[in-house]
C-alpha cells in the first residue's frame, strides 16, 4: 500500500491509500482496510483483520477531500455504527 495514512473509524484504526497486488482488487486502487491490529515499528508493513498489507510510502498533509468523500460513501453502505470522525 503506498500513500497511505491511517484513519480511525469509531475505535479502530483503519489504512487508506493505494494498493498494489491486492488479490481482489485493480492495480493502484484506493482502498481502505479493515481495523489494523498490529503495524511493524519501522512501518513496512501492517496487519490487518483480514490480511497483512507491505507498506510503502506514507501521504503526506491532510487527506484529499476525495479520499474523504469515498470514505463517507463507504461507510454509508457498511451496515454498523461505523461513523468518519469529526
Amino acid at each position: 500500500m503506498d500513500e497511505w495514512r491511517p484513519i480511525r473509524i469509531g475505535n479502530d484504526v483503519h489504512l487508506v491509500g493505494f494498493v498494489y497486488g491486492h488479490p481482489h482488487l485493480r492495480e493502484n486502487a484506493r482502498a481502505i482496510t479493515s481495523a489494523v491490529q498490529e503495524m511493524a515499528p519501522d512501518f513496512t508493513w501492517a496487519r490487518t483483520q483480514n490480511r497483512v498489507y507491505q507498506l510503502g510510502n506514507a501521504g503526506v498533509g491532510p487527506l484529499p477531500k476525495e479520499w474523504a468523500e469515498s470514505i463517507e460513501l463507504f461507510l454509508a453502505r457498511t451496515p454498523g455504527p461505523r461513523k468518519m470522525p469529526t
